[in-house]
């Protein structure tokens, strides 16, 4: 079996999205004969520590989506989206007819335009896209919370998302909330699920308690500098953080851009922004609670999944929970992961959790849950189906 992942999300900056790419990449690399990469990148150049990451895959293709900000935003002004325009659709199709695949992978559902040409070219290669949320509701929440300036833009996303479904083979949406949704715009049912993973770090490390602040409840908010992120972690601070005892409870940011939000707030003592890390693992490790306000958005939250992985305890909103709460069962729900929507039932947790436990170690019921549901053979499974399935 060969195949072809296509995405403009493996370089750049760190996200939820990148995650989840990579993972999917990964995975369908462990189960193909041979998995070749288009990887679209904007106009500044990849290093070459980052392009080492890519010589595991058979053959890897890197296209410039633009080369100057102008370029951008003619991509922009002609409706498809920020990274793709004719001249790379063409060079798709010029390595599609190259290297004859059986199946194209496009860990996007932006790219509509492009499906659209390459199954009018090659009818007989299955196409799969996967949705990391349905762009025909999100776009819209975007381009009413950043204005007209915004409209080409979202525009974009939505064209082509429309497309897209009409001509591929299989879309793979995250969970309920994004069936019902992708049902809602599309009047038809999407051919499968595939809830968000994380590869599993955690086993390289001990999960242990190994530092001396034994009277301080440690918080974790992981999250990059993206307005859901941003809001939410605000709304956090102001109404949740400064309402705790300074001497027990300590807050630690961490994402890429997040130092931005310094200039953004009045600095506390019992509060650290630390942006982007190299070593997620240790943070996780020193957290007593990670804590999730988030209150829109789309999708599934990587967040949730690696909290889970490393078994921690969660106080997260219905948004942060989305796809994933299902799966908490009565060992787990109210006792150790949390749904808070409010000031008060934030504050009354965290007050709770600290007083009774700490979590620094890793709780096994929660991290069974990511291995059940988020983990690489939980996912493997149903991307082997898509690709080899009917």
């Amino acid at each position: 079996m060969k195949v072809l992942f296509i995405s403009e999300l493996m370089t750049g900056r760190d996200s939820g999205a990148k995650v989840s790419t990579w993972f999917h990449a990964e995975i369908i690399n462990s189960i193909v004969d041979e998995l070749d990469v288009v990887c679209l990148y904007p106009y500044t150049d990849i290093k070459e520590t980052e392009k080492d990451k890519f010589r595991k895959f058979h053959n890897v293709f890197f296209l410039k989506s633009f080369s100057n900000k102008i370029e951008k935003i003619s991509n922009i002004l002609f409706l498809n989206g920020w990274c793709m325009n004719g001249k790379i659709r063409k060079q798709i199709i010029k390595i599609v007819g190259e290297y004859q695949y059986d199946v194209i992978f496009i860990d996007d559902s932006v790219m509509g335009k492009l499906a659209k040409k390459l199954k009018r070219y090659f009818p007989q290669i299955k196409l799969i896209s996967y949705y990391h949320d349905v762009k025909a509701e999100l776009a819209v929440k975007w381009l009413k919370e950043n204005g007209v300036k915004t409209l080409p833009y979202n525009l974009g996303l939505i064209i082509n998302e429309k497309i897209n479904q009409k001509h591929v083979d299989v879309n793979l949406v995250l969970n309920k909330r994004e069936s019902n949704l992708f049902e809602k715009y599309y009047r038809k049912t999407p051919e499968g699920l595939l809830p968000v993973g994380v590869p599993d770090i955690e086993k390289e490390y001990t999960l242990e308690k190994n530092d001396d602040s034994e009277n301080v409840c440690n918080l974790l908010f992981v999250g990059a500098y993206y307005y859901p992120n941003v809001k939410g972690i605000k709304w956090f601070i102001i109404n949740v953080l400064k309402k705790l005892d300074k001497k027990k409870y300590h807050l630690t940011i961490i994402g890429s851009g997040m130092e931005y939000i310094l200039h953004e707030i009045e600095p506390l003592e019992n509060l650290t922004i630390k942006g982007w890390v190299d070593n997620l693992a240790d943070e996780y490790m020193h957290a007593d609670i990670v804590v999730e306000p988030l209150f829109e958005g789309g999708g599934m939250k990587i967040k949730t999944a690696e909290a889970l992985q490393f078994g921690k305890c969660i106080v997260g909103t219905k948004e942060s929970f989305e796809g994933y709460e299902e799966y908490f069962g009565s060992d787990v729900k109210d006792i150790y992961l949390f749904c808070c929507n409010s000031q008060e039932s934030f504050i009354a947790v965290i007050q709770k959790l600290s007083d009774r436990i700490h979590s620094r170690n890793m709780i096994p019921e929660v991290r069974k849950i990511y291995l059940d549901h988020f983990s690489l053979e939980s996912n493997k499974n149903i991307i082997q189906k898509s690709i080899y399935g009917n």
